[in-house]
């Protein structure tokens, strides 16, 4: 079977920027995988391809989708979002709805999230880049939303259209082995989540343990930033990675 060709259209009207240069690590160095970010003119986010809504966050800063040729694609609106709690933002879409490209997904209020986040700058990240063959950057510094090429890509024929559900337990031994690596339940005073990482506020940061964490293989990245210390799971498996700490450890939570 010949790999699938996708085109992934630009979700924001606005500048297109280079990942390096987005200010946050989780995305400038493609912890999450690549793709390219766009400074937008406007607040209306639509779908870059036909697929499925895999998951929209309960702030509404941050949309996945996989598409028909099984490529999955995170929009991550601004940076630092998620602590606006949904302020400003609107959502069109539910998890496991149907989208064509174009549709409206979010709508946001450009200058409440330059005001009271980090940035509003936009990745577009490819997430399960190990699927591709390549990817093409489009060479435009400026694209039109829903109409705009943003990245082209070839994915491999097997890959899987659906992904499984999670099991009972799943992630338990991985989570116990993440809040280990942060020095014990006892050094982590509490503990939130995003739609990429897990976050947490620490007694202690001297009791990390960067190369157990860092060999982990369902860690991506970790890193300390507005005294928090972060760790890089990724979109749909960084929910379940926190719900097995809620049921496995006393760790408190946010």
């Amino acid at each position: 079977m010949a790999n699938k060709q996708e085109t992934i259209l630009a979700p924001v009207s606005g500048q297109v920027k280079k990942l390096e240069d987005v200010p946050d690590p989780t995305f400038s160095q493609k912890m999450m995988g690549d793709g390219l970010a766009i400074e937008p003119s406007e607040g209306n986010v639509v779908a870059p391809l036909n697929g499925e809504v895999v998951q929209i966050f309960p702030t509404k800063h941050a949309v996945g989708i996989r598409g028909d040729a099984g490529i999955e694609v995170l929009i991550h609106i601004g940076l630092d979002t998620v602590n606006m709690d949904g302020e400003g933002f609107e959502a069109y879409v539910g998890q496991g709805d149907y989208v064509k490209a174009g549709d409206p997904l979010i709508t946001f209020d450009v200058d409440l999230v330059r005001k009271k986040a980090k940035g509003v700058i936009t990745p577009v990240i490819i997430t399960n880049g190990d699927d591709l063959d390549a990817l093409e950057k489009t060479d435009d510094g400026e694209v039109e939303a829903g109409k705009s090429a943003l990245l082209k890509t070839n994915v491999k024929a097997e890959v899987e259209s659906e992904t499984p559900a999670a099991s009972a337990g799943e992630y338990s031994e991985e989570a116990g082995a993440i809040v280990a690596a942060l020095g014990g339940e006892d050094n982590i005073s509490v503990a939130t989540h995003c739609v990429t990482r897990l976050r947490f506020a620490l007694n202690d940061e001297g009791k990390i343990n960067n190369s157990k964490l860092e060999n982990l293989d369902i860690v991506k990245g970790s890193f300390m930033a507005n005294g928090q210390f972060q760790v890089v799971i990724g979109q749909g498996t960084v929910d379940k990675v926190y719900a097995a700490m809620v049921n496995e450890t006393a760790v408190e939570l946010s």
